[in-house]
């Protein structure tokens, strides 16, 4: 600076030196220019720059891909494949204004939710190493749900409504956009979508309670009188609610009350192949164990399944629907199986945790003091679930004993199923979206 003022001062102090400026100013008028005009331009282009990484509000777009099922796979673990820690209390709460009844969805650091307050709810992000919040979109008027959100291809799913949310959507978000441009597409059924959707081979495909079940064209830029694939009414697959499943071109439906059974549609057309009638409601996802598909029922919903009765567990022929075996349980189950190894692992409303061979055999068991409306986790070498008391449990998977226990919150409606996601457990709460536990499995610990 002291260089750029200097010949500007000399003549006021030096009439003489007239002539020596201007030539000073010919010869040198480059380097002045950069001087003067370099931090400014700097200043510009790196406002260019950020304005550009900051569409939509977000310094880029999130990772959105790899969980594009209920739970993150057919196996339904609840993992991204991490181990699960043993140690470790609350590392931070995420929207703690708002209910999170659906289970998050995980992609690299990175953990979505659908969280709700009031009648409603919006989409978050966040990085699951600092708690710090990345994202959130979904429409405006985004009303209260328990669907879960899946990823798949950059983009992320969920559906809309409670049981009796009329006229529910399904949503596709874009992760690069915060306000209503993160909405890529949506589409109105004509009842709710309490059914978390499944992505596969381009589609997805997703229940609407009493409107049956859709199948949608997944790219988003499809042409919107193109996007639905095709779709299976009501009247056919009465309070079609769980989540589905997909494999080998078909696609399997559970139906609750006014349907108890489980529906093989042909994946390509929705022509319904195979049906088999049960004694009870079925709102388990399906999860694949001992090559065929393990399903749960009972005759109680999310308030009265603790007491409303026995339920059972089945395990069914993918070709045919047929019974393999089945075991009747004390109470029903509402959560999908998670599968570990060789061993399904089964969560009961009246607080039973089970471990089941592939024969059925029930091999070991544990009883939490309060019931659990919540699907298990799996990972490595533990188990974890959360019940009613606000209390999440990490059982040793081989003696199926607390090895590590940690309080989320007050008692109250906990029906978000536990995830591990880079080696810690995140989930929904009453009251937010709660990280827990280190990512540190070397130092096991025990008691609460």
């Amino acid at each position: 600076m002291t260089l750029l003022l200097a010949p500007l001062a000399w003549p006021v102090f030096h009439r003489r030196s007239w002539r020596f400026c201007g030539e000073f100013f010919l010869s040198q008028w480059r380097g002045i220019a950069i001087l003067a005009f370099g931090p400014v331009g700097l200043y510009v282009a790196s406002a260019h720059l950020s304005a550009r990484q900051n569409v939509g509000g977000v310094p880029r777009p999130l990772p959105a891909d790899g969980w594009p099922v209920a739970r993150g796979s057919i196996l339904r673990t609840g993992s991204d494949g991490t181990p699960g820690p043993r140690q470790g209390g609350v590392s931070w709460v995420g929207r703690a204004d708002h209910a999170f009844y659906s289970s998050p969805a995980v992609c690299g650091n990175y953990v979505y939710a659908v969280g709700s307050r009031g009648n409603a709810s919006r989409c978050f992000a966040w990085d699951i190493r600092t708690g710090q919040e990345a994202w959130s979109g979904g429409p405006s008027d985004f009303r209260v749900t328990f669907s879960s959100p899946v990823l798949y291809q950059g983009w992320i799913y969920c559906g809309e409504g409670l049981h009796h949310t009329p006229r529910a959507r399904v949503l596709c978000l874009n992760p690069s956009y915060r306000d209503e441009r993160s909405v890529a597409w949506q589409w109105s059924t004509a009842s709710h979508v309490e059914c978390t959707p499944v992505c596969a081979d381009g589609r997805v495909y997703v229940a609407a309670g009493d409107d049956g079940v859709y199948c949608f064209d997944a790219d988003p830029a499809a042409p919107p009188e193109q996007r639905l694939r095709w779709h299976v009414p009501g009247d056919r697959l009465s309070d079609a609610e769980t989540a589905l499943v997909v494999r080998n071109d078909r696609v399997y439906v559970g139906l609750g009350f006014g349907g108890s059974a489980v529906v093989m549609l042909d994946a390509d057309t929705g022509r319904e192949l195979r049906r088999t009638v049960l004694p009870w409601p079925v709102f388990t996802p399906p999860a694949w164990f001992a090559d065929g598909w393990l399903i749960g029922m009972g005759p109680g919903n999310l308030l009265t399944a603790a007491h409303a009765g026995p339920g059972e567990i089945r395990c069914l022929d993918p070709d045919t629907l047929q019974t393999r075996w089945s075991r009747i349980i004390p109470a029903s189950t509402l959560c999908a199986p998670a599968i570990r190894q060789d061993e399904a692992v089964v969560t009961i409303a009246d607080g039973h945790v089970l471990v089941l061979n592939r024969q059925g055999e029930v091999v070991r068991q544990w009883k939490s003091p309060a019931p659990i409306a919540a699907s298990p986790a799996v990972a490595g070498d533990m188990i974890y679930c959360v019940d009613h008391e606000g209390l999440l449990t990490g059982l040793d998977a081989q003696r199926l004993s607390p090895a590590w226990q940690v309080t989320l919150g007050p008692a109250g409606l906990y029906v978000s199923g536990p995830v591990v996601a880079q080696g810690r457990i995140v989930v929904g709460t009453p009251a937010g979206l709660v990280c827990v536990g280190s990512p540190s499995t070397t130092t096991s610990s025990s008691g609460p």
